[in-house]
């Protein structure tokens, strides 16, 4: 009997292999990674084609972050998620994935999860990337908790509008769906971020109205609750079994829209660095507001050539400084207003000052025209333009050019004028220095001070002095005769008509006398503008009364030099008279005849108070 022999035990089977991760799954073959991408490329595109309209202005460059972040990446992220949640429709896979062992929550979050996760991270990597290339040409200032907690509502809202177009993709099964719903989510976005409404306030990418705006804390968590809770109502109605759960978010989302509709401007503030001045110590001392601190420097080596022609003439300004909301430069102040750095991309490109010559041209217009940065000019004021900034190719810094284009729109008289003015500008050059700076001073003083500067709302080469001025002493005179005591007593109006006639020459001419003899002002039409207003004030005081009919002359006075049309011609010369210059015939024929008939009325009749009184 043979022994028995011993058996080895049969090999273990090996190990089978492990099923792969289905995040690594979506990540490796599905649409996740796509779709971040397109975030990335469509974030560089939009910001770089921009880039000289927000790199160094870190308000700038948020506001567009956030704008570009709504309006594209919104209706992108949007499609994206549809057609995630549509795949299953389209590959006929629904009722094989039916009998799998995870559930529909588990495998409809499990394709959704990593989508959102790749376009928020790059929401982020864009975001941090903009900041990054904006902070080697910072202006100053900077960001606050504010503003990097609405960077966070945002990533809540791509995540929202990511999870809402999936449930669209499953719930439709259209293959279209994803570019309507893009469409959609566009106009939406847009017309809700562009709407001054209270519901306008329910836009996630709402701004204020200005740049220097800094956001309350709240406001951030306030958009993620009102964004997320509808996104995730729309979730959870649509994988939970018990769907009343969605109501929970709704209604949190519902209150926090309650919140912004309701709050209206109170959740962003002024930025108090918008307002404090920053100052080198040069003369004329340049003056920016802390926002913009680093550029003193760049604005100082810009006007370094025109504080040289500025150096020793007395009664200059004290310094340019930068405008800032709510205040206005005036020419009491001591102040002229900097060209304006904001919008980037004009006068400022990443940090520095685009254009030197431009902006000490814009410079000098605040200085020699303080109320109106950009007018026609005048012989003299385009003399003194273009010493101080000679640089830049207008008015007469190029001579030959000068002479070209006065011959193409003036002709042989624009040419004589253009000689006289460049005659000017060499004998301005060659005199001594202490004789040119007391001649500019005297002629910046003029400017300032004198109302030759333009003035008003309609654009026009007006002084207020030579418009005001007259009516307001015939105005003056008209109600001074029509109170004075001998009229009445005299027993008759006509027996003392002189008596009328004093008290108009006694006002009105001197008044515009002092006015015709100042610097730079326009005597022929200061002698106009005191007839035809004479005329005005002495005929309504026949008419109506004095010392009301009186104030038609200034009143006159006033709405057309506020409200004077640019557009010149007949009908202009007409209604605007005292506006027009001095060599318009048509103004000169209207007040002559106005002050003619006025004049004479009210010499002949006397003021409807007197006559009352007499009879």
């Amino acid at each position: 009997m043979s022994a028995p022999t011993a058996t080895r035990p049969a090999p273990a089977p090996p190990n089978p292999a492990a099923a792969p991760s289905p995040w690594r799954s979506e990540l490796r073959r599905g649409l996740a990674p796509w779709a971040g991408a397109a975030v990335l490329l469509t974030l560089a595109v939009t910001m770089g084609t921009k880039a000289a309209e927000w790199q160094g202005d870190w308000a700038g460059t948020h506001g567009l972050l956030r704008t570009t972040t709504m309006l594209l990446l919104g209706p992108l992220v949007a499609a994206a998620g549809c057609r995630q949640g549509g795949r299953e429709h389209r590959r006929g896979t629904g009722d094989l994935l039916r009998q799998a062992v995870r559930g529909r929550r588990e495998r409809a979050l499990t394709a959704l999860a990593p989508l959102v996760v790749c376009v928020v991270a790059a929401q982020f990597l864009g975001t941090a990337g903009m900041y990054l290339a904006t902070w080697p040409y910072s202006l100053g200032g900077g960001l606050t908790w504010g503003h990097g907690l609405l960077h966070v509502a945002d990533a809540v809202s791509v995540a929202g509008l990511t999870a809402a177009g999936f449930v669209v993709g499953r719930v439709v099964t259209w293959r279209g769906t994803a570019l309507v719903l893009a469409l959609g989510c566009y106009l939406l976005l847009g017309v809700s971020a562009y709407v001054d409404t209270p519901l306008g306030r329910l836009a996630p990418a709402q701004e204020p109205g200005v740049s220097e705006g800094i956001p309350a804390l709240w406001l951030a968590p306030v958009i993620a609750v009102w964004v997320g809770g509808l996104a995730l109502a729309a979730l959870v109605g649509h994988l939970a079994r018990q769907r009343l759960l969605a109501l929970v978010p709704l209604l949190a989302a519902a209150l926090a829209g309650t919140v912004l509709v309701q709050t209206g401007d109170d959740a962003w503030r002024t930025d108090p660095r918008a307002q404090r001045l920053v100052c080198d110590d040069g003369t004329p001392r340049i003056c920016v507001t802390e926002r913009h601190r680093n550029l003193l420097a760049p604005a100082g080596e810009a006007l370094s050539g025109l504080r040289e022609r500025l150096a020793g003439v007395p009664g200059l300004p004290e310094r340019f400084v930068e405008e800032r909301r709510g205040h206005r430069v005036r020419r009491d102040s001591g102040e002229v207003p900097l060209p304006s750095f904001t919008p980037l991309g004009r006068t400022v490109v990443r940090g520095e000052v685009a254009d030197e010559a431009v902006f000490t041209w814009e410079t000098v217009a605040g200085l020699v025209s303080p109320d109106c940065p950009d007018p026609s000019g005048g012989a003299l004021e385009d003399v003194v333009w273009t010493y101080l900034a000679p640089a830049h190719r207008r008015n007469l810094s190029d001579p030959e050019d000068a002479l070209r284009r006065a011959e193409r729109y003036r002709g042989a008289e624009g040419v004589a004028e253009t000689r006289t003015a460049l005659e000017k500008l060499d004998r301005l050059r060659t005199l001594p220095e202490a004789e040119r700076a007391a001649w500019l001073a005297l002629l910046l003083a003029a400017v300032w001070w004198s109302g030759d500067a333009p003035s008003g709302s309609g654009g026009q080469d007006r002084a207020p002095l030579a418009v005001l001025a007259p009516a307001l002493g015939a105005a003056l005179a008209v109600g001074a005769s029509a109170s004075y005591g001998p009229e009445v007593e005299a027993g008759t109006v006509r027996a003392r008509w002189w008596l009328r006639l004093w008290p108009l020459l006694a006002l009105t001419v001197p008044a515009a006398a002092l006015v015709a003899l100042a610097p730079g002002a326009d005597a022929a039409a200061t002698v106009r503008n005191a007839v035809g207003a004479a005329g005005l004030s002495a005929g309504a005081s026949v008419l109506a009364g004095a010392p009301l009919g009186a104030l038609l002359g200034p009143l006159h006075a006033v709405a057309v030099w506020l409200a004077a049309p640019p557009a010149q011609g007949r009908r202009y010369e007409v209604i605007a008279w005292p506006a027009a210059g001095a060599g318009a015939p048509l103004a000169w024929v209207v007040a002559s005849a106005v002050g003619a008939a006025g004049i004479g009325l009210w010499l002949a009749r006397g003021p409807r108070t007197v006559r009352a009184a007499v009879g």
